[in-house]
């Protein structure tokens, strides 16, 4: 099987390798300036907690919703805290305690901001393949769609195919999350895939694919089985309600890819 990709793995293994450069917090309108988000993240990677705090705390503006701060502060913290490791910049133990750090203080703006029960009718559960130790985008995806409402079961990285797909069976999801971080995992990604296609609950769900090997070739999302990516955290939230919603409808395909 995993033939199948090495023609497509060397390929965008060489379109991978010659970006070199990663720019720090990547453009766009945000509320949050790039200074304020680098000083964020050292004193994150620094370990300091209490001024991390303090200093998020200052960022936060009167009159700003759960969503907004995911998107302004956490979604560019976590895409240069993840170029750091790429880049061999951090170590990997020190991206760990630094996401748990940033992690828990996301958990405190869900309780405060979470709009509890607006669309419970709406599950998802997410995930990353078994052995990808890169999980900070599949978690903020989960955050993003809990902030948004949504009964969300996070199923980690430490299943294997066989557990990944019975608890989605036991969830009874409307979607399923799946992310990896690298072309290494994709064999084992198309097998998920495949199997859950073929469960007893499979025409309950869509499937829903992230990481970064769909941002360098996005429409390896329907290649791999996949319903749709999208291009960051918020995005996902706004059309996996439209996907959820029309379920049972046919609709074309739409391929963006959804990166942290």
């Amino acid at each position: 099987m995993e033939r199948e990709y090495k023609g497509e793995t060397t390929r965008m293994n060489t379109i991978i390798n010659s970006q070199k450069s990663i720019p720090p917090f990547p453009g766009g309108q945000r509320t949050v300036s790039q200074p304020s988000l680098a000083k964020l993240l050292d004193m994150l990677v620094a370990k300091d907690t209490k001024k991390t705090e303090q200093f998020l705390s200052s960022l936060i503006s009167t009159g700003s919703d759960g969503r907004t701060i995911l998107r302004d502060i956490f979604q560019p913290l976590f895409q240069q805290l993840a170029a750091y490791i790429s880049t061999g910049q951090i170590s990997q133990a020190r991206a760990n305690v630094a996401s748990e750090i940033a992690f828990q203080m996301i958990r405190g703006v869900i309780d405060r901001y979470s709009p509890k029960g607006a669309f419970s009718c709406s599950k998802l559960a997410i995930g990353c393949i078994k052995g990808d130790a890169h999980d900070l985008g599949c978690r903020l995806v989960a955050n993003s769609f809990e902030m948004a409402g949504w009964d969300v079961d996070y199923l980690g990285g430490d299943l294997d195919k066989t557990e990944f797909v019975q608890r989605v069976v036991e969830a009874e999801p409307d979607l399923v999350g799946i992310s990896i971080s690298n072309l290494i995992h994709v064999p084992a990604l198309k097998e998920l895939i495949t199997e859950l296609h073929n469960c007893e609950i499979a025409d309950r769900f869509k499937i829903m694919v992230g990481g970064y090997p769909f941002s360098v070739n996005p429409t390896f999302a329907i290649e791999v089985g996949a319903d749709f990516t999208a291009r960051n955290a918020a995005e996902a939230v706004s059309k996996a309600r439209r996907y959820v919603i029309r379920y049972t409808e046919s609709a074309p395909i739409e391929v963006t890819t959804f990166v942290v």
